[in-house]
């Protein structure tokens, strides 16, 4: 496993180089891209309303306002491309299932339970590089490949209760699982004398994390909420045998939310994410440089309870993982609706998201749409 860290890295320096798709450009080293546990509602909010949203999953404290079965589920596709170094790459897609929860009010008490699922890191790339090798006095043209294919799923057991009318507590057990295909190729190119060479790898993936959180409203026109989430190390597995392991970070998450009018509301949340503590672990793998992260959204949605509310946000963001000493960042820009059906009883929410991410030798450009449906029975 760590050869191939080894050789993903290197191809990530050496020109020319040609990523044929991944998730992001930003997603190649470390543990890959970090997901985000948000509803459509939220990321059309740029984020904002993520801490206050109960179809949400980074704040446990949320669930204690659910009431009857709520069951949400998800599509998200992404197009991309990319330049990094002198390779210029364009009409890259994925669609994925990115967020689901189940969620209820514990009838007669004032507990709330919801059981989610939504993507912790997703480590998907596939690239070539082309070079010559020396073989008995002959120079041969090769193509190198490395590809991998994977994600870490975060599945989160949340609980809420009501302490009072405008004081909510809630915790959270998260249990973090994958595996990742990694695949190196070596194709020799005009040449029959030499076979063409493959090593494969499945590595599984496993780590645990504890969350807490808090809401309050002073007022019922203001809430302030804030969240703890502790994760513990990632443990690589191949073939029954631990082969390495990761520190994951500890993250502090603060956010306010206003309604300054019935159909006007603001919502306002940023997070820090000390994913500095996985550094000598990827550095001792052969991989990557790891940064403490900041992230701070900001969304307006315009609508009452009823009709199609327009939901606008934007968020900017440090990204953990980089093969050089820069640190990468994020801005994007969002938008969304909703639309309620069946009496009220479901709904189906849409976001669209513009992304710019520069840093580390590489820019990449993309927009990201989910689509949600929401069920009320």
């Amino acid at each position: 496993m760590r050869l191939l860290l080894v050789i993903s890295t290197a191809f990530c320096l050496l020109s020319p180089v040609s990523l044929l798709a991944q998730n992001s450009i930003f997603g190649v080293h470390g543990i890959g891209f970090p997901g985000r546990p948000i509803s459509a509602r939220a990321r059309a909010m740029g984020g904002g309303v993520a801490l206050f949203d109960a179809r949400s999953a980074l704040n446990p404290a949320s669930v204690a306002v659910l009431g009857p079965l709520v069951v949400t589920a998800s599509s998200g596709t992404s197009l991309r491309n990319f330049t990094a170094l002198d390779t210029v790459v364009s009409g890259l897609s994925e669609t994925r299932f990115p967020f689901a929860l189940v969620g209820t009010r514990v009838r007669y008490t004032p507990l709330s339970i919801a059981l989610s699922y939504s993507g912790y890191a997703e480590r998907s790339f596939d690239q070539a590089t082309t070079d010559s090798v020396t073989i008995r006095d002959e120079r041969i043209e090769v193509i190198d490949q490395i590809a991998s294919t994977g994600a870490i799923s975060d599945i989160r057991g949340a609980v809420g209760w009501r302490v009072m009318r405008r004081l909510s507590v809630g915790g959270a057990v998260h249990l973090l699982s994958g595996s990742i295909s990694r695949v190196a190729r070596r194709f020799f190119v005009d040449n029959d004398d030499y076979y063409d060479m493959e090593q494969s790898t499945r590595v599984r993936v496993a780590g645990m994390g504890m969350s807490a959180g808090v809401l309050f409203a002073p007022v019922p026109e203001l809430s302030f909420g804030a969240t703890l989430r502790s994760d513990t190390e990632l443990s690589s597995n191949v073939s029954g045998a631990d082969i390495e392991k990761v520190d994951l970070p500890v993250s502090y998450t603060g956010g306010v939310f206003l309604q300054v009018h019935p159909s006007i509301r603001l919502a306002t949340t940023a997070e820090r994410h000390l994913w500095s503590t996985a550094d000598a672990d990827l550095e001792a793998a052969g991989g990557a440089n790891a940064f403490d992260t900041w992230a701070i959204g900001s969304g307006i949605e315009l609508g009452g309870s009823v009709g199609t509310p327009l939901r606008l946000g934007a968020r900017y963001s440090t990204l953990p993982f980089s093969p050089t000493e820069e640190q990468a960042s994020e801005l994007l820009f969002s938008a969304g609706t909703a639309m309620m059906f069946a009496g009220g009883r479901a709904s189906l929410e849409a976001s669209i998201e513009r992304i710019m991410r520069d840093g580390a030798g590489a820019e990449e450009r993309g927009w990201f749409l989910m689509f949600a449906l929401t069920v009320m029975p």
